[in-house]
C-alpha cells in the first residue's frame, strides 16, 4: 500500500495550465491549494466541467481526457499520483 508523506505540490497558473490530455493509467489529483476550472471527456465522449478547490481529490480513469485552467489570482497547487497498468502506485508530479 503506497503512503505519501508530506507530498510536494506542483504549481499551475493561468500561464501554465494543465492542457487537455489522457493517459494509459489511472491518475489521482490532490488539490493542496488554490482552485481551477476542470474539464473531462469520458471514454463515452461525454464532456464535464466543474470547479476544483483545496481539499478536493479527483480520481481519473485511464483513457479519460482531462485538464484544467487555474484561477487567475490563486493558481492551483496540485499533488499527483499515477497508478500504472501493473497496479503499482508511485508519486509523480507534472511540471509546467
Amino acid at each position: 500500500m503506497p503512503l505519501y508523506k508530506k507530498p510536494q505540490p506542483s504549481r499551475f497558473t493561468p500561464q501554465t495550465p494543465v492542457e487537455m490530455h489522457f493517459h494509459d493509467h489511472d491518475e489521482t489529483w490532490v488539490v493542496m491549494g488554490g482552485c481551477a476550472r476542470a474539464s473531462a471527456v469520458g471514454r463515452d465522449g461525454k464532456a464535464q466541467e466543474f470547479t476544483l478547490e483545496q481539499g478536493d481529490i479527483w480520481m481519473i480513469e485511464a483513457g479519460v481526457q482531462h485538464g484544467c485552467d487555474p484561477a487567475r489570482r490563486r493558481g492551483l497547487d496540485l499533488s499527483l499520483r499515477r497508478d500504472d497498468s501493473r497496479g503499482l502506485a508511485r508519486a509523480r508530479a507534472l511540471r509546467p
